[in-house]
């Protein structure tokens, strides 16, 4: 069975068909009589909640749970490098950063992972991030993964725009336009791509990163303890870029952007905090952008508000736009 949270009935039942292969062709557990419960709606806005793949528990004829099977959405599966976010999967796992990774089948578009118990973990929301202590376990956390082995795929934020709007170039709005002609695109799009000059001509460190840094992908438990999830994205890239797109998550001021890099260097860096700062512009942005694809792709559209989410992600880049001093932050790194 799978709790289809609003999807009808031929598209629950591709998912059951799909689940049921993927589980079947991994082979690590035993299927007789398993079940897939879905375990949480896909929400666009205000949180970023299982919108690339539908995440089910797997349970036993008793119901006791299994595994945790991400069954990927056919529309989100070109953007998913399996192999890279299994190698990202297994390294976080052994770092004890994230659940372990039981198998994934590539055909399928699915991975399997270790249950988290509910009653023992739960997802982060925005108030822990007021707490120095959770807030520097969470950033510890990615840190220590910045500094773990080099995954097999390089390719940083400015890539992953590149790949999105060349595929909006061939996307049409409910205009007949093209996505890449739209407005906040055609005003925003100039200042990313100075951004990427500066950082071209300032040079980066590249390292293992998580790539997904909403709130929902971060569990706590009662002791302060941490575990990622979702390692789709992940990438060698620069680890400031990580640690920016999970500033956008809680930073309203400079300040704040601050407190981050000091919890994450352990000392105020002003150079730092301007590379930060730039990439929560480009982070933003890049949401925005894969928000907008998915809203005109995505047979969930409408359903699931990706064109929300895509113009909060475009509104918030422009407020750091226009909040900030962008050049001398870029004069800064």
């Amino acid at each position: 069975m799978v709790v289809t949270g609003g999807r009808s009935s031929m598209q629950a039942t591709d998912q059951l068909r799909r689940a049921t292969a993927a589980f079947n062709a991994m082979g690590v557990l035993p299927n007789d009589g398993v079940e897939f419960i879905r375990t949480i709606p896909s929400v666009a806005m205000p949180l970023h909640l299982a919108l690339d793949a539908s995440p089910n528990c797997v349970v036993d004829t008793s119901g006791k749970p299994l595994a945790f099977l991400k069954l990927y959405e056919p529309e989100a599966l070109p953007f998913v490098d399996f192999s890279t976010a299994a190698v990202a999967s297994r390294q976080a796992a052994d770092l004890q950063l994230a659940p372990a990774l039981l198998g994934y089948d590539a055909a399928a578009g699915a991975m399997l992972f270790d249950w988290l118990a509910p009653e023992d973990w739960r997802m982060a929301v925005r108030e822990d991030l007021d707490r120095d202590e959770t807030l520097g376990a969470i950033i510890g956390a990615k840190k220590s993964y910045h500094g773990s082995q080099a995954l097999p795929r390089t390719r940083g934020p400015f890539d992953r725009i590149d790949e999105y709007l060349d595929v909006m170039a061939k996307t049409r709005g409910a205009d007949g336009a093209p996505l890449s002609d739209a407005r906040r695109v055609l005003e925003l799009a100039p200042w990313v791509a100075r951004i990427e000059q500066a950082f071209a001509a300032a040079g980066s460190d590249v390292g293992p990163t998580h790539g997904e840094n909403t709130l929902s992908n971060v569990m706590l438990d009662g002791a302060n303890r941490v575990r990622l999830v979702d390692f789709d994205r992940s990438e060698n890239a620069d680890p400031l870029y990580d640690l920016a797109s999970f500033c956008v998550e809680f930073c309203s001021f400079r300040e704040d952007v601050d407190r981050a890099v000091s919890l994450y260097l352990g000392a105020h860096r002003p150079d730092v905090a301007a590379r930060v700062s730039l990439h929560m512009i480009v982070d933003d942005f890049l949401w925005g952008c894969w928000a907008m694809i998915q809203h005109f792709t995505s047979p969930r559209s409408g359903s699931v508000e990706f064109y929300k989410l895509a113009q909060n992600r475009f509104l918030r880049s422009k407020y750091w736009l226009t909040r900030w001093d962008v050049a001398t932050l870029m004069r800064s790194i």
